[in-house]
């Protein structure tokens, strides 16, 4: 069982690992202002594929799109609802570029 769970999260990891590979040129950054940042839930609610609020004082990138610092990342700009989110936050913290 152990090395099931092992051996499956290896595949995710490479899998992911792939898959930020193949959209390398097509990322957006993405950054939190965590000093503006209210915690509404707003982010997660528009987009939960890259925003998590659960657990954290203030909003965060989940950790598949982290770079380095978990209010950092580099995202997919096929993601649809990354836009959406930086427009939807009511403090104007999400900023894509």
């Amino acid at each position: 069982m152990v090395k099931r769970i092992y051996q499956f999260e290896i595949e995710r990891f490479i899998n992911l690992f792939v898959i930020k590979e193949l959209w390398y040129e097509n990322m957006k950054n993405v950054t939190i202002d965590q000093d503006t940042c209210i915690a509404c839930g707003m982010c997660e609610s528009t987009c939960p594929q890259v925003f998590s609020v659960s657990g954290n004082p203030n909003s965060t990138i989940v950790p598949e799109f982290q770079e380095g610092e978990d209010d950092k990342g580099r995202v997919p700009e096929e993601i649809p609802c990354l836009d959406d989110a930086e427009e939807n936050c009511p403090v104007d913290a999400i900023k894509v570029e």
